[in-house]
């Protein structure tokens, strides 16, 4: 079997794009934030998302579906800007901006809102609820 130079070529940019193509789907799925939408706005049209690792997010729909409910679970594609919230077949066009950080009470869902900027080495003061 004979080898030229461009059945050469042809596997070499063959192997660029098969390389190519798996670093870009692992970095899309590093570039995902799950989260779970926990207010909706009175227009409907502004949600807010707590993403897995506490962090609250305003979430302005664009484009696309929009019959989401509190509750729902959400994957956004973008922390902060434009992008999508999805989960399933549904699909919505967003803009998203970081609120705060949300910070559980006691373990119960209950939380304060802490704005980012006194977050780090803050210490800020947590009052007990009378139950």
């Amino acid at each position: 079997m004979r080898h030229n130079s461009s059945h050469t070529a042809a596997l070499v940019l063959l192997a660029f794009f098969a390389y190519w193509n798996l670093t870009q789907s692992a970095r899309a799925d590093e570039e995902r934030w799950w989260g779970e939408i926990t207010d909706i706005g009175s227009e409907g049209d502004i949600y807010t998302v707590q993403i897995k690792d506490g962090r609250l997010f305003n979430v302005v729909w664009k484009n696309g579906y929009s019959a989401w409910d509190v509750g729902d679970t959400v994957i956004l594609s973008v922390d902060p800007g434009f992008g999508f919230m999805v989960y399933g077949n549904r699909q919505t066009q967003v803009w998203v901006e970081e609120t705060g950080e949300a910070v559980p009470d006691n373990g119960d869902r209950a939380s304060i809102l802490v704005p980012r900027t006194l977050t780090p080495g803050a210490s800020i003061g947590v009052p007990q609820l009378n139950r």
